[in-house]
């Protein structure tokens, strides 16, 4: 059976995850689901525990083996009996002794066996099951990573462009492929030359090669991995893209037009009728703008008035207005934000149409620069595995790796990519086709890591629909979904303010993905509070004001966290409260904690340190030799970094430097 867990915060994830580790180690599960201890004490050998970060994989071993030590009752674990021992009594029809017996062979079989302790970041086991298909994939068993995807595709444009220099006039004109790159590179700066920028592709420092390889960086996502190979053959024909960058052309020239056209008419017939004036003021200056073949974004104004008539005109002067001449006004303003909509996306696509050209081009010499370096790029790992998984039964990759997992329990399953997904699904159903349970916990509105793909869909839609006959879904309801981490007035607080958010939000995915927001408070009896300061001129003071307020009232600091949108914000708060420090005697006392401040490199005894050695290695003037301008700033900025280090601030800091 699937397990499918969706855990809010401060829900008990990781309980729910421990528990159900210990659980598969401990005992066993019969065709009926019940369980009752099991007899081998090598089954961690037989489960796998995926977290996305090694510090949630070190915290997870840690929380198993001290569960485990409480549950066998080892006298110097502190913290007393497990609260997971009742219920796995209850679950594994024991009794105390004979579960603690258990859990210390179990205990010490999984120490003397610590290298199958198999709880790791899904990135980790993936190039564990890569190294063991390294012959499969072409590489050889010690190739190296490159995390840095970015520097792997600037290395392809780099050889792409040196492969032109190299060729000679000879081989160009005898490759058909090397003359249409030529071709294509010679439209694209002719392009730039009609703009008035710059063109120069060879320099490697140049705004060209930067944006083109941003610009592949954001094409070769997992939906491009996925369909690589249709549109690899589509790219393959750089004439279909040349008639392709000739029709947006055409439509970037001909939409102003067709926007002159209907709003002359629109602005003729108004003027007719005498009715400018009545217009509202920031609309009639929109319709002579299009009129004159003028696009540009639309605004709240334009948008407004095309949903409600009202908004088009001066306050009581609507019924001037014929329904005729309302209606052409509505059906021109509809109309334009259609066309300036598919304008606007023309240009995009047309900025980037001779970038989309040269990405087979600049694939293939990133492949042939890893393939000579025996290496490939981290975010290359799943596309290569699903090409190898696919082609083999799960029974068999388990053969090769040498070791047979039952059981998958998967944290944080609102952060995996359906490339991710593509491949452990595949062991997951091999698992549940053998009656072995499996664990997904995750929560969709929890998913940060857009930049690596995920997809929260997996897990609110996609996922429990796949294996709806063989999963069980908990969490999805307000009874299942309780907060035992924050005190009451936290969790009153996201519940009203998620559901105020929730009902004007019309985007159906984000509902849905929200629509488990509410939560049941378990710490009924523990105080909290929350403080929104709205934004403004006295924000900062405000908060001091409210610190102070709470620190009488008997807070402790670490009791209070200040919460900003932004990191600037961040730094505007702390540099706020150093200088209340220094102003106020009752915040004398006060200490501020933050990531910056965690930071080796902010300590004063380690910037002096640096500053020095800085200065030391910098070339200095000899005796009567003039400094250069270069030996003046980095003398400039170490003396900076010297007195900031001893406790000036900036301004004073760079007075004395200078």
């Amino acid at each position: 059976m699937l397990n499918i867990h969706k855990a809010s915060a401060g829900s008990g994830k990781t309980y729910t995850l421990t528990y159900n580790y210990i659980k598969l180690l401990l005992g066993v599960g019969d065709e009926q689901g019940n369980y009752r201890l099991a007899s081998d004490r090598k089954r961690h050998r037989a489960i796998l525990a995926i977290t996305f970060t090694n510090k949630a994989t070190d915290e997870m071993k840690r929380r198993i083996v001290q569960q485990l030590a409480m549950l066998a009752h080892v006298d110097a674990v502190k913290g007393g009996r497990s609260d997971y021992e009742a219920r796995l009594c209850d679950e594994l029809g024991c009794d105390s002794t004979q579960l603690a017996n258990a859990a210390r062979d179990a205990l010490f079989s999984l120490l003397g066996d610590y290298s199958f302790f198999n709880v790791s970041t899904i990135d980790a086991f993936f190039q564990t099951v890569l190294r063991t298909f390294a012959r499969e994939a072409e590489l050889t068993g010690n190739y190296e990573v490159e995390l840095n995807e970015k520097n792997a595709i600037a290395i392809g444009v780099s050889e792409m462009l040196s492969s032109i220099n190299r060729a000679t006039p000879e081989e160009s004109r005898r490759s058909g492929d090397m003359r249409m790159l030529i071709a294509w590179l010679e439209q694209y700066m002719l392009s730039k030359i009609e703009a008035g920028e710059t063109y120069n592709i060879f320099n490697r420092g140049s705004r060209f090669n930067g944006e083109l390889v941003d610009f592949v960086n954001s094409a070769l996502s997992e939906v491009y991995k996925l369909n690589a190979k249709e549109i690899q053959d589509y790219l393959a024909d750089k004439n279909k893209i040349s008639e392709f960058a000739k029709k947006l052309n055409s439509e970037i020239t001909e939409i102003p037009k067709v926007i002159s056209s209907e709003a002359t008419r629109v602005c003729e017939a108004i003027e007719r009728e005498g009715l400018a004036g009545s217009v509202n003021y920031h609309l009639m200056n929109r319709l002579r703008e299009w009129s004159i073949g003028g696009v540009r974004d639309l605004n709240m104004t334009v948008i407004k008035a095309a949903a409600n008539p009202d908004a088009r005109y001066k306050v009581r002067q609507a019924q001037l207005f014929s329904a005729d001449l309302d209606d052409a006004i509505g059906r021109l303003l509809n109309d334009c934000i259609a066309l300036t909509k598919r304008y606007n996306t023309y240009k995009l696509m047309r900025a980037n149409v001779y970038n989309l050209g040269l990405i087979g081009d600049i694939v293939h010499h990133a492949l042939e620069v890893q393939k000579e370096n025996n290496s490939i790029v981290l975010s290359d790992t799943n596309d290569i595995l699903r090409r190898i998984i696919n082609q083999e039964e799960a029974p068999f990759i388990y053969e090769r790796m040498g070791v047979r997992l039952r059981h998958f329990l998967i944290d944080e399953f609102q952060d995996t990519s359906r490339l991710q997904w593509i491949n452990l699904g595949a062991l997951v159903r091999e698992s549940l086709s053998t009656g072995n349970d499996n664990l997904i916990i995750g929560d969709e509105k929890q998913s940060i890591y857009r930049f690596r793909n995920s997809d929260p869909k997996l897990l609110s839609y996609d996922v429990p629909k796949e294996f709806e006959r063989d999963s069980r879904l908990f969490g999805d309801s307000v009874e299942e979904n309780t907060n035992w981490r924050s005190a009451r007035e936290i969790v009153q607080f996201n519940n009203t303010l998620f559901t105020a958010l929730m009902s004007r939000i019309e985007l159906k995915e984000v509902v849905e993905h929200y629509a488990g927001v509410v939560q049941n408070i378990a710490k009924k009896e523990m105080k909290g509070y929350v403080k929104a300061i709205p934004c403004g001129d006295d924000a900062l003071d405000d908060m001091v004001e409210e610190i102070k307020r709470q620190l009488k009232q008997g807070y402790r600091q670490g009791d209070i966290a200040v919460l900003v949108h932004k990191w600037t914000q961040g730094s505007a708060v702390i540099e706020r409260l150093l200088e209340a420090k220094l102003e106020d005697e009752e915040l004398r006392n006060l200490r501020v904690l933050s990531d910056d401040s965690l930071a080796i490199s902010a300590a004063p005894s380690v910037r002096k340190i640096v500053s020095v050695l800085r200065f030391i290695d910098a070339r200095q003037p000899l005796d009567g030799e003039t400094p250069t301008p270069q030996q003046l700033i980095a003398r400039l900025v170490n003396r900076y970094e010297y007195f900031s280090s001893e406790g000036d601030d900036a301004a004073c800091a760079l007075e004395r430097a200078f």
